[in-house]
């Protein structure tokens, strides 16, 4: 699709989420070896700023500010949607510690870390760079900005030193392979992520995350694999249609996967034109247990 949905987390996001193995990431990227996940803040952007679908994998930890995103798609673009990230918490950040830029007083930033972990299917180089730089039109003078993203491919035979630091890493990674091997097999999609996350269970690959939200883990996966696509055939099909009307629709029908959506409600959804809501509401949408679930979380926000 030209543009990202924006409506979930996935299994990583989900996992990073969690600030015990979003310090056990960052231990395996920096050689360090703090053990105190609250030392660690998670900050999420809600509101239309994620940049993917696999999105919001954001912590600061001491004087790090650290922007680890999962891509399954390789693309050019990903220096430009750091930035875009990094200015969104900076934004957040000054707002929340009540920090005055306009005075005098010098202030102090977090260091920032922007990392990409890269695991589709197109064959890339264990480690890449891309520069903000590199993205601007040609000229003689020298750019005034920059930022620094490094893509990290953890796909197998690829960084296998780090993962074997990061049980988190290597844990997602073999959750990823057993689905795939498993629809390589011929099973669906369904029957091949129950088999992946019971077969985590039983080696005791991220067992507890797995017990705790192997449901979730399904749901979301199942939409991360199908939904896109499925939207995207349907626009096609239906030629180019406004975004707060296909949003409207991936809401419906996101929700009549947990049940019959009420007249109602979907008069109320369809009715909704502001971006920033519907964007929220999608993110609710995928992740409601029910109807009455979604409705009385888009009643409280």
């Amino acid at each position: 699709m030209g543009k990202n949905l924006e409506y979930k987390s996935d299994v990583f996001s989900m996992l990073l989420q969690n600030p015990k193995y979003a310090l056990d990431v960052y231990n395996a990227m920096n050689g360090s070896d703090y053990s105190n996940p609250k030392d660690l803040e998670i900050y999420l952007l809600e509101g239309g700023i994620s940049l993917s679908i696999r999105n919001d994998a954001s912590f600061i930890i001491y004087n790090h500010l650290c922007v680890y995103e999962h891509q399954g798609s390789y693309n050019l673009n990903m220096a430009v949607r750091e930035l875009i990230y990094f200015v969104s918490l900076i934004t957040r950040l000054i707002k929340e510690k009540k920090i005055d830029v306009y005075g005098r007083k010098k202030v102090r930033l977090p260091r920032p870390q922007f990392v990409v972990f890269y695991n589709g299917l197109e064959e890339r180089p264990e480690r890449e760079i891309f520069r903000l730089s590199d993205l601007f039109e040609e000229g003689e003078d020298e750019p005034q900005i920059e930022l620094i993203c490094e893509a990290i491919n953890i796909n197998p035979n690829k960084n296998t030193m780090l993962k074997k630091k990061s049980y988190v890493l290597e844990g997602y990674c073999t959750f990823v392979e057993k689905v795939r091997k498993c629809g390589q097999e011929g099973m669906s999609l369904k029957d091949a992520l129950d088999e992946a996350v019971k077969e985590c269970i039983d080696e005791h690959v991220l067992e507890e995350f797995f017990r705790e939200r192997g449901n979730e883990v399904k749901r979301v996966e199942v939409l991360d694999f199908t939904f896109e696509r499925r939207i995207e055939l349907e626009r096609r099909d239906a030629g180019l249609e406004g975004e707060a009307r296909g949003r409207t629709k991936d809401i419906i029908m996101l929700l009549e996967d947990v049940g019959k959506v009420p007249s109602k409600l979907e008069e109320q959804i369809r009715s909704q034109e502001d971006e920033v809501t519907l964007t929220r509401w999608i993110k609710l949408a995928a992740r409601a247990e029910s109807i009455e679930d979604f409705e009385q979380k888009i009643s409280n926000s």
